[in-house]
């Protein structure tokens, strides 16, 4: 039972903010913070290793544009986690998931 309780204490204490770091290091690139949020939880430290060597996604500019390198034409932008309609929720409903088996197991008999 104390191995099972010291489990979950690191799964809290260590790999739910690793994978928010991911999350949060993925949307900082224009890259799906909810994937790598679902990365980090699955993965813990190696999701973060890989986000943090992914390349940022970046928009092209015009030829009229500041900072342009004369590249024409837009590059689709990927949406963050809040403009997708039904990414936060997705992530509020598996931490209530992982919150509810952590509970039945630690009170079960």
């Amino acid at each position: 039972m104390d191995l099972l309780i010291a489990s979950a204490l690191t799964f809290w204490a260590l790999w739910l903010p690793l994978a928010w770091f991911a999350a949060h290091l993925a949307s900082e690139k224009n890259r799906c913070g909810a994937c790598w949020f679902l990365w980090g939880v699955l993965f813990g430290p190696l999701a973060l290793i890989a986000t943090a060597g992914l390349p940022s996604i970046v928009e092209r500019r015009g030829p009229g544009e500041a900072g342009s390198a004369g590249e024409g034409g837009p590059v689709a932008k990927l949406p963050r986690m809040t403009e997708k309609p039904g990414a936060r929720a997705a992530v509020i409903v598996i931490i209530a998931v992982l919150a509810a088996v952590y509970l039945l197991r630690r009170y079960s008999t």
